[in-house]
């Protein structure tokens, strides 16, 4: 499937390469698929999706290859309140606008 495109996750490359020297890797290898990203903290095994202003894991957001993809936050879905999409959004695009 040629044609066919991809999501780098981020926060699963994170976890298995916490240097994220693989998302390097997978960015030079399979750029002309990736058509978004997804991010999110790690916070363990029994919560693999956390709020990255709670993790504070800026080396995930600064792997971000590129700023031209669209991204999806998909952070922990249990706290999840407006009050944390807006503080999860704002602290992300703030990092993302650093980079």
């Amino acid at each position: 499937f040629p044609q066919a495109k991809m999501v780098l996750d981020l926060n699963h490359v994170f976890t298995n390469s916490a240097d994220m020297s693989l998302a390097s890797s997978l960015w030079q290898k399979f750029s002309n698929r990736v058509s978004h990203f997804h991010l999110s903290g790690f916070s363990g095994e029994n919560k693999p999706h956390d709020f990255l202003f709670k993790t504070g894991q800026d080396k995930i957001i600064a792997a971000l290859p590129v700023k031209n993809l669209p991204i999806i936050l998909e952070p922990d879905t249990i706290n999840l309140s407006p009050e944390n999409i807006q503080r999860e959004y704002r602290y992300v695009t703030d990092k993302i606008n650093q980079l």
